[in-house]
């Protein structure tokens, strides 16, 4: 059965025409069963005739997809996600970054961008390992997140890079007293297996539509 969201964009009416005028109408969207509950569905509707010709009837074939979906939707996820810190990647960043700039410009706001590389990483690396040096970008990663605001967005482009967008921002200098913030953030001692870490991080920043 048709979900209410359907059942008001008309989409029964619309499967019922194509098939019609196509001879066959398929497509995947949510169904509901008799107990109210929704899954993810394929769908293939053909019109029936009789022997003179004139139609009949449809008949609908419905194939649980559910499974198949999830999959899917959990690949296309992954293919934005970090997976070590669990942050966004460059791929997400590019798309974020043209939307959140065309927003900009659409209600006349600033976009602040932050480019942030951690100091003294290689050296971790070189010195702790780099299983320690993971484990320096996970915790690093958390910092960011818990210093920024909610509607911030924060991304890894790769290696000891990362980027935090500033949507909405009131003027650009508030770039630079979130810099201030994550700078302080990020000179703290990191403790990771018993050991104390420091390092810090150097910040570019670009202002949208001032500098590009």
């Amino acid at each position: 059965m048709f979900t209410e969201e359907d059942r008001a964009d008309r989409i029964p009416q619309r499967e019922l025409a194509t098939a019609l005028r196509n001879g066959r109408a398929a497509d995947i969207r949510w169904h509901l069963h008799k107990d109210g509950s929704r899954s993810w569905t394929e769908g293939a509707m053909k019109p029936m005739y009789s022997a003179d010709s004139e139609l009949v009837g449809y008949v609908k074939i419905l194939r649980d997809a559910t499974e198949n979906h999830t999959y899917e939707s959990k690949i296309a996820r992954l293919a934005r996600v970090d997976p070590l810190t669990g942050l966004a990647n460059r791929t997400e960043f590019g798309d974020r970054a043209k939307g959140m700039a065309a927003a900009a410009a659409r209600h006349r706001q600033w976009l602040v961008l932050q480019l942030i590389d951690l100091d003294h990483f290689k050296q971790v690396n070189d010195r702790f390992s780099h299983h320690i040096g993971d484990m320096l970008l996970q915790q690093a990663a958390q910092r960011l997140r818990a210093t920024v605001r909610e509607t911030d967005f924060v991304a890894r482009l790769g290696g000891d890079e990362f980027v935090v967008l500033q949507p909405d921002a009131d003027a650009p200098e508030v770039g630079g007293t979130m810099a201030d913030k994550l700078i302080e953030a990020m000179g703290r001692p990191f403790l990771i297996d018993g050991l104390e870490i420091r390092i810090g991080a150097s910040i570019g920043i670009s202002v949208y539509p001032q500098d590009a």
